[in-house]
């Protein structure tokens, strides 16, 4: 005895379009999706990967080098700042002309 096949039910195209937005808003596929910092590193690495290093040693000379790079423009910033070289000019107390208990 073989079994008994049924048809296929018919699905216009506007019901399955909607069917199938119903089915992937459901929670268990947006659970699955990486979060964005995840993203980001994915996409770090895969450019760090495609990046040939021509430095002697490769990443492990080129990643120190790049950390003191890095902590040099950091204290380069620092010193160069433009509230530091502003109070640098400024008299710490104006003398010239002595002020009254009201305009202080």
């Amino acid at each position: 005895m073989g079994a008994f096949l049924l048809p296929a039910a018919v699905v216009e195209r506007g019901e399955g379009q909607r069917l199938a937005r119903e089915e992937l808003s459901k929670r268990i596929y947006g659970e699955s999706e990486p979060g964005l910092l995840e993203l980001v590193w994915q996409r770090l690495t895969e450019w760090l990967s495609m990046v040939e290093v021509q430095a002697p040693g490769g990443w492990w000379t080129l990643g120190p080098l790049l950390v003191v790079l890095a902590a040099l423009l950091a204290a380069l910033f620092v010193y160069l700042r433009p509230a530091r070289s502003a109070r640098r000019r400024r008299a710490p107390i104006d003398t010239a002309a002595p002020l009254s208990a009201a305009q202080h």
